[in-house]
């Protein structure tokens, strides 16, 4: 049973209940190389069958990875060489590639997951506000003080939820003071996002882990995501399969909509999605934007990344979205080496 931390209270018509949470994680899979000639097929979004070509003289199948379909003549042999050897050096345990929403490339010697995600379960967080504020359950210009009872007789009554997802609350360590000004100099914060998921809960009057798979994941073509949980029972971190990292590259790649219908309204992603900071070159709301140069003026990649090289790539102008499971262990420099490589498709 989940039960809402007594913290967090409800507004307006919504009544918090105490519910129980079914988590669901399983995927569909099949195996294009057992598949029949013309019909060869791989699941790669729940309910989504995406086409590829028979086994057959365009299926390269040797060492790491898998290439299931050639998009275009841009992906070449030296593309293909330079992405396995990518993969195998920096010890990517799973990694999947789409041009558009054709999956071309594949590797995943340990299986599809579900893997622990780490800080990526900020960008899910994100997106599951996104998704609220399009219900008209709570705005990103919303205090949190509304919602969170014991912030609403001190200084952090003034934090907003933008301020929050931004990492420019202001909010100590512990989240007990205010320790800068809300919306001022962006600063990454760990335990932030903690509270999100109770807010979430409070404002939807359902569980926050049955708002992400019944409000975002499923609509958008996803199974479910796995989360730990604080000692409060609030959700903390997300373990999700590939697929389901994919579906939520895709939608941000197709501007919100997935699955034949809209899941979030273009101009709500577009606040998630673009600079509200200055960390790594801009931050968003739980996503990263890079640029190509540092003097360039308009990002090209949008990406959601955990410790140990954790990645959800989007790179709207090559129409890609790569999804990578990293090693435990540095990861400097891991994403920019593919960010190189994206770049160049």
């Amino acid at each position: 049973m989940s039960r809402l931390s007594p913290r967090f209270t409800s507004i307006g018509r919504i009544t918090v209940a105490t519910a129980s949470v079914l988590v669901i994680a399983a995927v569909a899979i099949i195996n294009s190389e057992t598949a029949t000639a013309a019909t060869a097929e791989v699941l790669v979004d729940a309910g989504h069958r995406l086409a590829v070509p028979p086994v057959g003289s365009r299926y390269i199948s040797s060492g790491v990875g898998r290439v299931l379909s050639v998009p275009s003549p841009a992906w070449d042999a030296a593309v293909v060489d330079e992405l396995r050897q990518l993969t195998t050096d920096t010890h990517s345990r799973a990694l999947l590639l789409f041009r558009g929403d054709d999956l071309v490339f594949e590797h995943v010697p340990e299986g599809r997951g579900p893997f622990p995600v780490a800080s990526i379960s900020k960008a899910i967080k994100a997106l599951a506000v996104a998704r609220l504020v399009d219900e008209g359950g709570i705005s990103f210009d919303d205090h949190l003080a509304d919602t969170i009872v014991e912030w609403r007789n001190d200084e952090r009554r003034d934090v907003r939820v933008r301020d929050l997802l931004s990492h420019t609350s202001g909010l100590s360590g512990s989240l007990a003071s205010v320790v800068g000004p809300p919306g001022g100099p962006p600063s990454y914060h760990l335990g932030a996002y903690d509270v999100v998921s109770g807010v979430v809960a409070a404002r939807s009057g359902i569980p926050f882990v049955q708002f992400v798979d019944e409000h975002l994941l499923r609509p958008a073509g996803g199974q479910g995501i796995l989360w730990s949980r604080l000692a409060d029972g609030e959700a903390n971190s997300a373990s999700a399969t590939v697929d389901d990292l994919a579906v939520l590259g895709q939608l941000v790649r197709h501007g919100g909509f997935a699955n034949g219908g809209e899941v979030l309204r273009a101009r709500t992603l577009d606040e998630v999605t673009r600079a509200h900071g200055q960390i790594s070159r801009g931050f968003g709301l739980g996503w990263f934007m890079h640029y190509a140069t540092d003097n360039a003026l308009q990002f090209d990649i949008v990406e959601a990344r955990g410790a140990s090289g954790h990645m959800i790539t989007v790179v709207p102008n090559k129409q890609a979205v790569l999804v990578r499971i990293g090693s435990t262990g540095n990861d400097d420099g891991v994403p920019e080496r593919f960010h190189a490589l994206l770049r160049r498709l």
